[in-house]
């Protein structure tokens, strides 16, 4: 596959593809894995055209921070917000969410956006609420898969409230 043919950019044939977020799973999976890895989202700094994040001091201040709790034991959290699980519960999907230092908080709107509810016909947006350290999608239940901030240059809303640092997009499958 030739990424860069017609003078398209290397970032831009990435997001044409989508497999920019395709890629994020495994990377999330790998850091949960490597006790000297850690994972920086820029997902809120970047251009929503190319695929490099132009607030490189942004992204350093995060993998340095990351760095520090992960390697040297300072306080905090290493990665920021990050999906452990999704179960249903009722008539809805309840979301658990590690690394969050205080509660999760959405910017911009009354709960966070950005979450989708797929099932074999498709994925479709649903409404979210914050609860402590939990998302709660109370329309979810027939999801097979839950999935936040999960298109091209999504709108991301749900941040930990303490550390300031976003959520990471994830998609993750939905125990029943």
């Amino acid at each position: 596959m030739d990424l860069l043919d017609g003078g398209a950019t290397l970032g831009a044939r990435l997001l044409e593809r989508g497999l920019v977020r395709a890629a994020q799973g495994p990377e999330r999976r790998a850091v949960l894995l490597d006790a000297n890895a850690v994972l920086a989202t820029a997902i809120d700094l970047g251009d929503p055209t190319d695929i490099h994040p132009a607030n490189k001091q942004g992204v350093g201040e995060r993998l340095a921070r990351a760095f520090g709790v992960k390697l040297y034991g300072q306080p905090g959290s290493a990665n920021g917000p990050m999906v452990k699980s999704a179960a249903v519960q009722g008539d809805g999907v309840v979301v658990d969410v590690d690394g969050v230092e205080g509660v999760l908080v959405a910017y911009g709107a009354a709960g966070p956006i950005g979450f989708e509810a797929c099932t074999d016909g498709g994925c479709r947006w649903t409404e979210a609420r914050i609860s402590g350290t939990q998302v709660v999608l109370p329309a979810a239940a027939d999801a097979r898969k839950i999935r936040y901030c999960w298109g091209d240059a999504p709108t991301c809303t749900l941040y930990d409230g303490k550390s300031g640092l976003p959520a990471v997009p994830f998609e993750m499958e939905v125990r029943r």
